[in-house]
């Protein structure tokens, strides 16, 4: 039995369809900085004057960095006291040599009774953080020591 070549057409065009719903669906909205060939020094100088609100939590291997809760406002974080929904930056260095990757993560979360639940990720204040910490690391460049992170034993 042959099929009629537009019932083939449909077939392909569904298989298409369902193949680029699984390649969208996959797609990660990672933001990350890649190649920095800075001292793992600078790089954690760089990210933690660049955390939203100054002080952050930083886990026993100096590679995580997690910020205080806040809330963005027109280019500016702004502390999120009691607000019902509020926004956490999530940095971390990844990688045990030269060069480096950060990856940064923007977590939106929602009040839920006592505690606050992970609603989503917000891909536009991830870029803007990166941003920060590239031009922080950019303008450690003209700061770097001739002998960078030279250890004799």
């Amino acid at each position: 039995m042959v099929r009629s070549l537009p019932s083939k057409i449909n077939n392909l065009i569904i298989i298409f369809y369902c193949a680029s719903l699984l390649v969208v669906g996959c797609a990660s909205n990672d933001v990350r900085i890649d190649n920095v060939a800075r001292p793992i020094a600078s790089v954690q100088k760089a990210v933690l004057k660049s955390m939203p609100l100054g002080q952050a939590k930083i886990d026993k291997t100096k590679r995580k960095f997690t910020s205080r809760p806040f809330l963005f406002k027109g280019e500016k974080f702004v502390p999120a006291s009691n607000s019902r929904q509020r926004f956490v930056a999530i940095v971390e260095i990844l990688g045990d040599r030269r060069p480096y990757s950060v990856f940064i993560e923007v977590v939106k979360t929602r009040r839920k009774g006592k505690n606050f639940i992970k609603v989503s990720s917000d891909h536009t204040i991830a870029q803007f953080l990166s941003k920060v910490i590239q031009d922080r690391l950019s303008k450690s460049l003209k700061n770097g020591n001739v002998i960078d992170d030279f250890r004799v034993f």
